[in-house]
């Protein structure tokens, strides 16, 4: 291994890797060179590699900057120190002198209370270094008894709509809608997309997986009906079946700076600011974006002053949305409901979290996918990649504010791509994605991360493994009790290349179980390879590819309807409740249906690899949910997986059935 790549792999560039295809991939020593640079080091030629190794050897810590202390039990720490004691600094303020022998600081007696401590040490060099100790649970959460098998819906909550208000989006009180409904029906989840901040005023850009932040919500959704009525504002933002977002942000702009001009100096408000400090940061930061450009890069000052009014609209915009969610939160886990969010794995560029975290975040590198059979030539997602190192010297605080900030409110949280927690692919602006290369990250202390954060608020974590996910990641979800996802379109695949000798894949217990993702085809679109003819309409396949796909497809509808006992002339609905039943048959933690699917949407909510190509997260359910109730296709759905699944929460315990039965 040449010098260069030796310092690559010291410093957590990955240097091969096996692609989807089998092949052995291993960036160039150009492309190592030039991610070297981003990452910060100081070299200008691959002759520079040995003088650099030798400067990471002789500036190592004293102590590494964090630590992981499962279930609170930390062993020795290996630690360079001028002094035979360290100081323990607990997060509640006690103070414990701890001995350092043979080079190790010796563990305290018993367990550590589960939180975010400090370990202090004197160096060699006489500085004092800080490690930032995680005390977490070693498994993040444990099903309470009858709990186990839970099921939902997903439903992304600007496309929910209601008679009573049809040209006007889902917003929080859409999604309490949706709650009710559910409830009657027995179920307990539902999951919906990311609900966190974006660039609502032109040039928008509305991507929930593109959020401003992942610590502040995204006003759009608040519930400001009593206020538009009383404005006499109409709450538009819907033209048929998509949602038109300028016209929706209007009128609630409007009655949110309404409602922040009658709560100026309101002493509940007042009292809210004062326990989330960040949240005035975050306003400034909104109005200095309004007055002088979205690109912060090119502001007169790192924050220029905004509109006093447009500060506090976003205190007030912020403030709304954390009390509706909270009161929601109550409401659906009185009832034994939980709220399910994704964590986007990245933030904005132009965004807050970009600009206030300053060096945490890569310049010039964005995170992406290697090539693989559908993006051939390999994804870039836009947004810049953490530092792992530095991310370590802050002790990851900025990932556990934005874990905090979605359990409050939600029972389940879905990491999306949590292989990112293993290692994340860095795309160079100036090579594109086939050039990419694999940065490690720290996977133990990010996962403890999580735990602890999960476990204080009693959530449930999900890791989105979808696609190829490496065994060490596979192997620490399972240590630490993080579900995993199931999706049936994939698995049917695999009856498919069996030659349709294996029966349906049964989802394993620790997963959540669903016909597809927001970011895959409808059932119905699968089902009648639709998806196929909108791939190549897209010019990624060609005409003998499709044909090879719609041949493939009718195969495999074939072997799913001899699988599944139906009828040649099977619907695709009653296939997506066959495939339902199995998978709530089976010990699945969660079951989740697309209410789409119940009546045969073959639209899907998002097409990967397009921006304006198609009207991405803009497209409403076509039924609204007064009609849910009485739809055949979505009560087939229902009572599918309602046939083996538990129903409704009475005296604290679970039990089949509705309420009425």
């Amino acid at each position: 291994m040449s010098e260069l790549r030796r310092l690559a792999e010291a410093v957590g560039l990955v240097t091969g890797y096996q692609a989807t295809t089998g092949a052995w991939v291993e960036p160039s020593e150009e492309d190592l060179l030039a991610t070297l640079q981003r990452y910060g080091l100081d070299l200008d030629s691959a002759g520079d590699a040995p003088a650099l190794l030798a400067d990471r050897e002789r500036r190592r810590r004293a102590i590494e900057p964090v630590l992981v202390a499962w279930d609170g039990r930390l062993g020795p720490v290996p630690v360079a120190s001028a002094l035979p004691v360290g100081l323990l600094r607990l997060e509640s303020g006690e103070e414990r002198d701890l001995p350092i022998h043979d080079d190790h600081v010796l563990p305290p007696p018993g367990r550590l209370p589960f939180g975010r401590h400090e370990l202090l040490v004197t160096g060699p060099d006489g500085e004092e270094h800080t490690s930032v100790v995680f005390a977490a649970p070693e498994v993040a959460w444990r099903a309470a008894a009858g709990t186990e098998r839970r099921w939902g819906i997903f439903a992304p909550t600007y496309a929910l709509r209601r008679q009573r208000d049809p040209s006007a989006i889902g917003d929080l009180a859409d999604l309490e809608a949706a709650f009710d409904w559910l409830h009657e029906q027995g179920g307990q989840v539902v999951v919906t997309l990311p609900m966190l901040a974006t660039f609502l005023d032109q040039p928008a850009d509305v991507s929930p997986y593109a959020p401003i932040s992942r610590r502040f919500w995204n006003e759009l959704y608040a519930d400001v009906r009593a206020v538009a009525d009383r404005a006499g504002l109409s709450l538009g933002g819907a033209d048929g079946e998509l949602v038109d977002y300028a016209d929706a942000w209007a009128p609630r702009r409007r009655a949110i700076a309404l409602l922040s001009d009658r709560l100026l100096a309101d002493p509940e408000l007042e009292h809210w600011l004062e326990q989330h400090p960040d949240v005035d940061t975050y306003a400034r930061f909104r109005a200095a974006g309004a007055r002088h450009g979205r690109d912060w890069r090119a502001w007169p000052t790192r924050l220029p002053a905004g509109d006093p009014a447009e500060v506090r609209f976003h205190h007030t915009a912020q403030w709304l949305m954390d009390r509706q969610l909270a009161r929601l939160h109550r409401k659906v886990g009185g009832r034994g409901q939980l709220l399910a969010l994704d964590l986007p794995v990245g933030s904005h560029p132009d965004g807050f979290d970009v600009w206030e975290q300053g060096e945490l975040f890569v310049a010039g590198v964005s995170v992406g996918a290697p090539p693989d059979s559908f993006f051939t030539l390999g994804q870039d997602w836009g947004f810049p990649p953490i530092h792992p190192e530095r991310s370590r010297e802050q002790g990851h605080a900025y990932l556990q504010a934005c874990i905090r900030h979605h359990v409050q409110h939600a029972g389940l949280l879905r990491v999306d791509h949590i292989l990112g927690l293993l290692r994340l692919y860095w795309v160079r602006s100036e090579a594109g994605a086939r050039r990419g290369v694999y940065v490690r990250y720290p996977l133990e202390e990010l996962l403890a991360v999580i735990a602890l954060e999960a476990s204080r608020a009693g959530a449930v974590v999900v890791g989105e493994n979808l696609g190829t996910v490496p065994p060490e990641v596979t192997a620490a979800m399972t240590q630490h009790g993080i579900m995993g996802c199931a999706v049936s379109q994939f698995d049917a695949y695999d009856v498919f290349h069996d030659g349709g000798q294996r029966p349906i894949p049964v989802p394993p217990a620790a997963s959540i179980a669903t016909l597809n993702t927001h970011d895959t085809a409808t059932f119905a679109a699968f089902w009648s390879g639709e998806d196929a003819d909108d791939r190549s309409e897209l010019g990624l396949l060609d005409e003998e590819e499709l044909a090879a796909e719609h041949r493939q497809r009718a195969v495999l509808r074939g072997l799913l309807r001899d699988r599944l006992g139906l009828a040649d002339e099977a619907t695709g609905v009653e296939a997506a409740a066959a495939l339902l039943e199995v998978a709530s048959a089976g010990e699945a933690a969660l079951v989740v249906l697309n209410v789409e699917d119940g009546w045969a949407e073959a639209k899907p909510q998002n097409v990967p690899g397009t921006v304006s190509e198609r009207p991405n997260w803009r497209r409403r359910v076509a039924v609204p949910l007064e009609d849910w109730a009485d739809h055949d296709g979505l009560a087939t759905l229902v009572g599918a997986v309602r046939r083996h699944r538990p129903g409704w929460v009475r005296d604290g315990g679970w039990r089949r059935g509705r309420p009425d039965d």
